[in-house]
């Protein structure tokens, strides 16, 4: 067995147990339905080609793995069903546990040095 975190082949062997253990690994409580946005969002966007196992394991996007527990499953569920969720997350592409939500601003556009949102300011600010 594969026990790289990223490994397509890993979340292939059960979709949903790895997406839960992801949702599980980000966030805790009602922050566990803003990390599941921030995921259908990619997806919607077209993100790594809309596709849930790409998103999922590209290295550096989502961090956390953690055993998931009976929320993180219904939510991971909820995913894979196509089911609405209520939508604590906006149009965000980023959740950052530190950071909460980033806001969606031309799909990581945010990020650029010379972003003029007040968002990318703060962050420009604490990395000086």
């Amino acid at each position: 067995m594969d026990l790289n975190p990223y490994s397509l082949s890993l979340f292939y062997q059960d979709p949903l147990a790895y997406l839960a253990s992801v949702i599980q690994g980000e966030a805790s409580g009602l922050d566990q339905i803003a990390v599941a946005n921030v995921i259908v969002n990619r997806i919607n966007a077209g993100y790594r080609g809309g596709d849930l196992g790409a998103i999922l394991t590209t290295p550096k996007q989502f961090t956390g793995f953690q055993t998931p527990g009976a929320n993180a499953y219904a939510i991971a569920q909820a995913i894979i069903n196509g089911d609405t969720l209520p939508n604590y997350a906006g149009g965000a592409l980023e959740y950052r546990g530190y950071q909460g939500l980033v806001p969606d601003h031309g799909q990581h556009h945010a990020e650029a040095e010379g972003c003029s949102t007040p968002e990318a300011a703060l962050r420009r600010q604490r990395r000086m």
